[in-house]
């Protein structure tokens, strides 16, 4: 798990994932306040890391509706998503 640099707090998974989710959400530390946010390339990773299974799922699924494939990418979109904040870096703001 994440720490803060300032006070050495762990990070809450549930604001980490906020944080992964939401554009312009910052994980704040719970401590002292201090504000991280996601850096560039784990932004990155965590785009790859959700789209690319999802993608590959519809791509070679043998499903036969569009919307049963796009349903079921979307149920491995938000499984991997939750796996991003484990991923993710975060630096001061």
């Amino acid at each position: 798990m994440k720490q803060c640099k300032n006070c050495s707090t762990g990070f809450n998974y549930i604001d980490m994932l906020k944080s992964v989710w939401f554009k312009n959400k910052n994980a704040q530390c719970s401590n002292c306040a201090y504000s991280y946010t996601i850096t560039v390339d784990s932004k990155f990773i965590t785009t790859a890391l959700i789209i690319v299974p999802a993608a590959l799922f519809m791509a070679i699924s043998t499903m036969g509706s569009f919307l049963l494939k796009a349903s079921f990418g979307l149920i491995i979109a938000i499984i991997a998503s939750l796996f991003a904040p484990i991923l993710s870096n975060f630096e001061e703001e």
